[in-house]
């Protein structure tokens, strides 16, 4: 086999090879998501990355000057250093809180921001193809924060996306695969790795579809355990969505807490349902001028311990009075693997110590640093845990504080139809307590937790689709529901979200908390005790003989599909399995013109009359070998045709001439040319249409003959 190469045209721009780069690339960005902790930082490098692609795609259509460019990136550079330095705070804006924490996650965000940069420069197929380096080095990198299933499925990916972006190249490069049979090794390579992609990419999409779709009514068979505490939810963000669909799991550890007693650890508190989630309407800042001086003083007004911060932390403004019926609890946090800004502790947080300066940004109950803080700022917490007991909350009474009444029994007009099953719920109860038990009970009773639930339709109602039509839900719309039912019966409520209690260590005495540790509860206002949690415990969707394999699909769906990064990627992967599996699938022909471009319009119709000559003689029975030039090939046919045939020999040699002269001369042909040469072509297709069985047979005999 003769088989000749030559140096891929430059100026040929593969829209194939630029998809698999920035697939790769998203990839890439997608892991970094699982492991800074921060979708915004994630998606503002997936944003950057596609405009540094369509930048170079667009440098090489000649719609940007290469030199421009170069200038620009080095003004953009420069500009954002001299921000940074003058600016320190702008850092936060470009980097994620995990940065700050050590060695590896800073190196992590610094491949991300030279793969950004990267992206803008390039040039040539090969800079296209070596992307796959340093996206494959981000997933490594992410990889060794700990080992969970988003990072497995994402190097699957990677692996589609490099795979697809060499073959394209080697196809660019191979040209004299002119009519190839199907038994060419690259032809069965390409339709295997398409079938493949295809089958992996429909499979993911389909499964999870039917999982939605009747996993509900299969619950004996293809349910999971559900034991698992808190799907991963924004305990950082500033807004919490609620009923969003299939949540992931990750085992990678986030905090340690020195705690004399297991509790839950509140993070974020939310006062506001939108239809949608929750958010937060009032931040404050506090700054914490100095590290901490001496451990234990009392305030004189509380007669607290206080862990002294430099001085006390001012939040009055929702100082509820001196509580009954609370003890004082000790906790020490340290993050593990990534970097934080919200101040965790349990129960209501009284006083903070950081032992190094620090802002706080605070609301009620709620705590926040305005730099992040990583694994070598440990900070302790003393927090006012309530030791009310069941009967003191019965007796607490209903007379709420104005601002709790004119901000925490707000509930919007689109949860009407939730009020039936409150009332259901209360029934006859007029005791706030006795409310908040009966809600809380039927809630459990009723529901379904399930961490695998669809999401709710972007027209609905988060919690009435919740409690009316799906029925089975994760922590954050139990705790949402509790909350508005709690609202509805007279009863202020709010949703916190934090980490559950984690799991204790008896060598070191440590709570080890984990990602999949992540969750939400309802808090509920009670007269002189202040804020109670009430953490739901549903009946857990049951365990089945499928469960392991259904946790292995939810958990793919939930750290691909719930990102932008990871969703684009899929649908990537999809668009080149698709074009991948056609290449494989289509004509001997036309699947070369799949893989191969041509300069001008001239010769590119040169080329598609020949490639269809060349099918229709294959369909005779006499394909070309790669071992003979198209001239050769020519000679051999003619001889073989049948005598109502033989007047196509000047039309085969027309069609065979102008795609030498245009394939390998690579001269443009005139149009009036290609359309005389296209109408004979047209004419000969109708002649082997009408061409008997006899004739046929006659054709493949004197084949036979002639190859022996």
């Amino acid at each position: 086999m003769q088989v000749r190469y030559v140096i891929p045209d430059e100026a040929r721009r593969r829209i194939p090879l630029y998809v698999s780069g920035l697939g790769a690339a998203t990839v890439g960005t997608a892991s970094l998501s699982t492991a800074v902790g921060d979708r915004r930082f994630a998606s503002l490098v997936f944003a950057l990355l596609v405009v540094g692609f369509a930048t170079s795609w667009g440098m090489r259509a000649g719609l940007v000057r290469k030199h421009l460019l170069e200038r620009g990136i080095l003004v953009v550079l420069s500009g954002l250093l001299l921000g940074i330095v003058l600016m320190r705070d702008l850092r936060y804006e470009f980097l994620p809180p995990t940065a700050f924490s050590g060695m590896d996650s800073a190196m992590t965000s610094a491949l991300a921001w030279l793969m950004v940069i990267y992206s803008f420069t390039l040039y040539t197929d090969k800079a296209v193809i070596f992307m796959c380096v340093p996206a494959l080095s981000l997933i490594g990198l992410v990889g060794t924060f700990g080992p969970n299933t988003e990072i497995l499925m994402y190097f699957v990916m990677f692996v589609c996306f490099a795979c697809f972006a060499l073959m394209e190249q080697n196809a660019l490069i191979a040209v004299d695969s002119d009519a190839a049979g199907t038994n060419d090794v690259s032809y069965r390579i390409g339709l295997t790795a398409g079938i493949a992609v295809a089958a992996l990419t429909v499979g993911l999409v389909t499964g999870q579809i039917l999982l939605h779709t009747i996993g509900g009514r299969v619950t004996a068979v293809f349910v999971g355990t559900g034991g698992e505490v808190g799907p991963e939810l924004q305990v950082q963000g500033d807004f919490m969505p609620v009923c969003t669909g299939p949540v992931a799991l990750s085992d990678m550890e986030v905090l340690t807490v020195n705690s004399p007693e297991p509790l839950l650890w509140r993070g974020q508190v939310f006062d506001t349902y939108t239809g949608r989630g929750w958010t937060n309407t009032t931040w404050e800042w506090d700054p914490v001028p100095q590290p901490v001086t001496r451990w234990f003083s009392t305030d004189s007004k509380s007669k607290a311990p206080q862990i002294l911060v430099g001085h006390a932390i001012k939040w009055d403004a929702f100082r509820l009075g001196k509580r009954a019926s609370v003890k004082y609890v000790k906790q020490t946090f340290r993050t593990r693997n990534t970097s934080m800004t919200m101040v965790f502790g349990a129960a209501e947080p009284e006083f903070i110590a950081f032992h190094k300066p620090q802002q706080i940004i605070y609301s009620a109950g709620a705590f926040r640093t305005k730099r992040p803080y990583g694994p070598a700022e440990p900070y302790t917490v003393l927090s006012a845990v309530s030791t009310a007991s069941p009967q003191d909350l019965a007796l607490a009474g209903n007379e709420y504080p104005e601002f709790i009444v004119g901000k925490y029994l707000r509930v919007p007009p689109a949860c009407w139809q939730v009020e039936r099953l409150t009332q259901q719920a209360v029934g006859d109860k007029s005791n706030p307590y006795d409310k908040v038990l009966a809600i809380k009970k039927f809630l459990e009773s009723h529901y379904v937790y399930d961490t695998a639930a669809p999401g709710a339709p972007q027209t609905e109602d988060a919690i009435t689709y919740f409690l009316l039509k799906s029925r089975r839900g994760y922590c954050d719309v139990f705790a949402s529901a509790m909350a508005i039912m709690c609202r509805q019966a007279g009863v202020p409520a709010r949703v916190v979200t934090g980490y559950a209690t984690g799991e204790y260590d008896r060598k070191d005495g440590l709570y080890h908390v984990r990602q999949r540790d992540r969750h939400a509860w309802a808090e509920v206002y009670f007269p002189n005790y202040g804020w109670i949690a009430f953490d739901l415990s549903p009946q857990a969707a049951g365990p089945g003989a499928l469960a392991g394999l259904r946790k292995i699909i939810t958990d793919i769906y939930g750290a691909v599909v719930n990102s932008t990064p990871g969703a684009v990627a899929l649908a990537l992967l999809v668009l080149l399995g698709i074009y991948l599996l056609k290449a494989g699938l289509a004509p001997r022909a036309s699947r070369q013109t799949l893989w191969e471009s041509t300069r001008g319009p001239g010769i590119s119709r040169a080329v598609r009359n020949y490639r269809k000559m060349c099918d229709l003689l294959a369909r005779l029975g006499y394909p070309r070998s790669v071992s003979v030039t198209p001239l050769e090939y020519i000679a051999q046919v003619t001889p073989i045709l049948p005598a109502n045939l033989q007047s196509a020999q000047e039309t085969l040699e027309a069609v065979t001439l102008d795609f030498i002269e245009a394939r390998y001369a690579l001269r443009e042909l005139p149009d009036a040319r290609i359309t005389k040469t296209k109408d004979q072509l047209e004419e000969f297709a109708r002649a082997i249409r009408r061409l008997s069985r006899a004739e046929r047979r006659t054709i493949r005999e004197k084949r036979n003959t002639h190859a022996r």
